[in-house]
């Protein structure tokens, strides 16, 4: 999860190094290989990969989908549709691959935007989530026969599971509320 996740923070920089090698003259997959030599692991290793795969004769359209399968991202995807659409109808790649480039920048900034927004209501819901049971402990440690009342008969228990039942649905509902998809 770590390595994809670093791999689509490296996608739009290596987007952008192959439309800049597509702009000076060289072909398609000399700009795969220059982000396979300048840019770090893992992109480096995935489109090294591809490189090696044209080297021993799968055609691009094969190599680019195998990719898709080993990094299951969407950004990935539309890079590979974009190369296959271009392969059959032509175009500016370079420019279609910066306008990709720039899409993916911009929702990583609209995710981290709302990763700082959403931040309190995480922490709200955190602490909703450990107050009521930290309170419990508390009070069974300062005054036992106070909470002995409440967990040794029966409407007691009721109560202690119907709590523990809300407070369930409540971490549920928090974390739909702050769980924003980009």
């Amino acid at each position: 999860k770590t390595r994809i996740h670093e791999f689509e923070a490296q996608l739009s920089q290596s987007l952008e190094i192959i439309a800049r090698s597509l702009r000076a003259g060289h072909p398609f997959l000399s700009g795969l290989a220059m982000v396979n030599q300048e840019m770090p692991d893992p992109i480096s290793t995935e489109f090294g990969r591809v490189c090696q795969e044209q080297q021993v004769g799968m055609t691009i359209e094969d190599s680019l989908l195998n990719m898709t399968r080993r990094i299951p991202l969407m950004d990935l995807k539309f890079f590979v549709i974009a190369i296959i659409i271009h392969r059959q109808i032509g175009g500016d790649l370079g420019e279609v691959l910066d306008n990709l480039s720039r899409v993916i920048r911009d929702r990583f900034r609209v995710l981290g935007q709302v990763r700082a927004l959403t931040a309190e209501g995480r922490l709200s819901g955190w602490i909703l989530c450990v107050l009521p049971i930290f309170i419990f402990f508390m009070l069974s440690l300062i005054n036992p026969d106070y909470i002995g009342t409440l967990t040794n008969t029966d409407i007691g228990i009721k109560l202690i599971y119907t709590a523990l039942f809300f407070q369930i649905m409540g971490m549920l509902v928090i974390r739909k509320i702050v769980n924003i998809k980009v």
